[in-house]
């Protein structure tokens, strides 16, 4: 779906996003600026023939986590970097014809 103006979205988005107080909203784009920089790291490390595993969820251990990284910074996402033993499967992949749409 594309929003524009005639999906009549646009009302309820911007009353969604007026009850999200401006720290929220910082939080968020932090967030987002995160998941962007480590989906860069990823590929760059990607580039270099090097395999990565994505771990977002730290709540299993995080205290011993930041004990072993020795930081008291606010964790939020490990990125592990190394040689894969194996490489994974290619997934098979739509053309980008069926799923992106230019306008």
């Amino acid at each position: 779906m594309i929003l524009g103006e005639e999906s009549g979205l646009e009302d309820t988005v911007e009353a969604a996003l007026r009850q999200i107080d401006e720290k929220r909203i910082v939080e968020i784009c932090d967030s987002l600026s995160i998941g962007a920089a480590i989906e860069n790291m990823i590929l760059t490390a990607t580039g270099y023939g090097l395999g990565t595993l994505w771990i977002a969820n730290t709540c299993f251990a995080y205290n011993e986590l930041m004990d072993f990284i020795g930081t008291a910074s606010q964790l939020t996402g490990i990125v592990a970097v190394g040689f894969a033993y194996e490489a994974p499967a290619k997934r098979p992949r739509k053309p980008l014809e069926e799923i992106v749409e230019y306008r």
